[in-house]
């Protein structure tokens, strides 16, 4: 068996193992994400695709917390990492400082120059939804020398199957695409084509379809510096039509993001809020269903009346109008009996449990009450928020910030896009053979989780140290305030660049004592003089000048 055949042959086993999260794929869709509710089915552009929505609780809940994981793990525009080294004491030389910084704002600004936030919003949007995601990174083509920037491409649930490795990590990626004869071309180049695809060119057919599986997983017999077919990913292009490569080359790295919400232990894609919410989300929009069709009965009312008893045979119910029945005969509304009163009691807490699911009740301040609230509590609410949301995004630490880092440094770094690294940095990986940059998060949410250590050394001062120093004002002494400055800045997110590391500290603080010394000294030399002055010990300063 070739290695087309043996990618075709895993693509369409990970698709049979797939086919029961695809119909919850395309149910959550038509409830929550109805741009997407093309996963089992196909829709003409432009048709409409929302007719089983009624009530649009879901969907707001799901885009507003796609939109607050955005503001509060990748901003756009407030740096939310820092680029630190594995080596604590690297940390503090001046010449790596400068040099992580400086990197540092070069990825933030290619990311922002890039397609990064409308990418990573449609990131978040299907984590929310669906519970897992696909996002390629690479360097965007350049005819220039250089780095070219970078670019983002979020993948529809339907083009995708994947699987994990051991660790369940995701590790292989099957992608298929469905492209006419012209685009393959102008992709692949003509010399390219597959055997059909040839003799579709040859009779210019250009806009014969083929399915065309895009396949990366890892190559067990890899040379990390060798060319682009023995790199450590393999990424071979398959057409499926006739089960030939069309091109087959490889990454350093694994290109892809593939973050999950949360997971299940026997499952290798993701769960999402909207999985949990789904039976809420169907019920409430069959109760709006039924109580708009209870609405219309209810306001446009129909009416009894005796066999033939009305004349002419209709009812007229327009304003002013006279309907005219038999003597004898009756006309009356038949009411619907519905209970509107009900109705909406259960649709306020289907609502309101669709709205926690979606972790809403954490993202929304309180409602003002009479006494505003002061920044601390303001501060002190956010954290708080955030922290009950820390587990739940830890997991996005692992499997999706990480790798976004990772990745653009990698990329940056080989197309020159970075200053040469001090001398430091260079001793630090021979000596070492492993990476010796990591990465340092400080958004909001990653702030919040942070902040525990500052709130405990915060009642520690107030409650316990405060109170003892009263008592006894040696107790201060066990306070270390330096390490606890530190601390708090570093949990605050404040510039590394604002804080003087302890050698300088220490050279300021030895000048003062210094100084402060010195004219201690001659402060008490000229309370000696002044002493002496008084008591007739010493000659006024002008007899000393010139001979007696």
């Amino acid at each position: 068996m070739n290695i087309s055949e043996k990618i075709i042959t895993r693509y369409n086993k990970l698709s049979g193992d797939r086919m029961n999260f695809s119909s919850l794929y395309q149910d959550l869709a038509e409830y929550v994400y109805p741009t997407k509710a093309n996963i089992t089915m196909s829709r003409q552009p432009g048709t409409q695709n929302n007719q089983r929505i009624f009530d649009s609780t879901a969907v707001l809940s799901a885009s507003r917390l796609a939109s607050s994981l955005q503001s509060t793990l990748t901003s756009d525009v407030i740096p939310w990492f820092d680029l630190v080294m594995t080596n604590e004491t690297l940390n503090r030389m001046e010449a790596v400082k400068r040099w992580l910084a400086d990197s540092t704002d070069r990825m933030f600004v290619a990311l922002q120059l890039s397609n990064f936030g409308s990418a990573i919003n449609e990131t978040y949007q299907d984590l929310t939804t669906f519970g897992s995601s696909l996002t390629l990174e690479e360097e965007a083509e350049t005819t220039q020398r250089g780095f070219g920037g970078l670019i983002f491409q979020t993948f529809y649930q339907s083009e995708y199957v994947w699987d994990v490795d051991a660790a369940q990590q995701v590790n292989e990626v099957y992608r298929a695409n469905k492209m006419n004869l012209l685009d393959i071309v102008e992709r692949f180049g003509e010399d390219r084509l597959t055997t059909k695809m040839r003799e579709a060119w040859f009779n210019k057919k250009y806009e014969t379809i083929f399915t065309v599986v895009h396949a990366v997983f890892p190559r067990s017999d890899y040379a990390l510096f060798g060319p682009q077919t023995r790199m450590p990913w393999a990424s071979v292009y398959v057409c499926l039509e006739d089960k030939e490569v069309i091109k087959e080359s490889g990454y350093r790295r694994f290109p892809y993001l593939a973050p999950r919400f949360s997971m299940s232990a026997d499952e290798s894609y993701g769960r999402s809020p909207a999985m949990d919410a789904l039976p809420d989300i169907r019920m409430l929009n069959r109760i709006v269903e039924l109580e708009a069709r209870s609405m219309v009965k209810a306001v446009a009312s129909s009416y009894i009346t005796d066999d033939d008893g009305v004349l002419g045979g209709s009812v007229v119910i327009k304003p002013n109008s006279i309907t005219y029945v038999r003597q004898g005969s009756y006309l009356k509304e038949l009411g619907t009996g519905a209970r509107f009163d009900v109705v909406n009691l259960k649709k306020l807490e289907l609502q309101d449990a669709i709205r926690k699911a979606f972790f809403i009740d954490q993202l929304l301040m309180p409602p003002a009450q009479n006494t505003p609230m002061t920044a601390t509590e303001v501060n002190r609410r956010m954290e708080q928020m955030y922290g009950i949301m820390g587990p739940q995004m830890s997991r996005l630490v692992v499997e999706l910030l990480r790798p976004l880092v990772r990745n653009t440094f990698e990329i940056m770094r080989s197309a020159g896009a970075f200053d040469d690294p001090p001398v430091e940095i260079v001793e630090e990986f021979a000596r070492t053979g492993q990476p010796v940059v990591t990465v340092n998060f400080k958004g909001a949410l990653a702030r919040a989780q942070k902040m525990n250590d500052v709130i405990a050394a915060e009642r520690w001062l107030a409650e316990v140290v405060g109170p003892a120093a009263q008592i006894n004002p040696e107790s201060i002494d066990t306070v270390d305030t330096d390490a606890f400055v530190r601390m708090g800045g570093e949990r605050l997110g404040v510039p590394f660049a604002l804080i003087r590391d302890q050698a300088k500290v220490t050279a300021i603080r030895k000048k003062r004592n210094d100084a402060q010394a010195a004219a201690a000294k001659q402060q008490q030399q000229m309370m000696m003089l002044e002493t002496m002055g008084k008591a007739g010990l010493t000659q006024p300063a002008e007899a000393s000048i010139g001979p007696g």
